[in-house]
């Protein structure tokens, strides 16, 4: 086992360990993606509820962490199967040696629900006039800036 701990974990004997205290922050995050329906009031939310993410010390002696949960972050935490006690590699998801902190009921009802609310990719990498800054920039309420596009006389002027 190597790099970063995951959130809700400490690393004990080379074996993962449930924090009792990250744990329910965690377990909060699933309950309230069942009550809101949407990453952003789950964010919103945990923002109110002060929720940061864990404070971990390199080896190096660099600390990090402590800081609000990101929507990005919320939404790897959702989807990761370590939480109910899986590891996955190589898009295949194993048995794990560690205990679950979230129950695979909720964990497939949220999969299930965040599958279902997945927006499709309107562009593409290898578009020949990708929107170079798409899904890069937030408003302050943390919502996504959407490409947009007008059309006159053959050219399109990107928005």
């Amino acid at each position: 086992m190597g790099g970063m701990v995951p959130f809700g974990y400490q690393a004990k004997d080379r074996q993962l360990i449930i924090d009792k205290y990250e744990a329910k922050t965690i377990q909060c995050l699933f309950d309230l993606y069942e009550r809101f329906g949407t990453v952003r009031l789950v964010k919103q939310e945990a923002d109110r509820l002060s929720l940061k993410t864990p404070i971990r010390k390199a080896a190096s002696g660099r600390i990090t962490g402590g800081r609000p949960l990101s929507p990005g972050h919320i939404y790897k935490i959702l989807g990761n199967p370590l939480y109910v006690g899986s590891i996955a590699h190589k898009k295949e998801t194993h048995p794990g040696q560690h205990q679950a902190i979230i129950a695979k009921e909720q964990w497939n009802r949220v999969r299930d629900r965040l599958n279902a609310h997945t927006a499709k990719r309107q562009f593409t990498a290898n578009a020949t006039e990708p929107s170079l800054l798409a899904g890069l920039l937030y408003t302050d309420d943390n919502i996504r800036f959407v490409a947009d596009h007008a059309s006159k006389k053959g050219k399109r002027y990107r928005y």
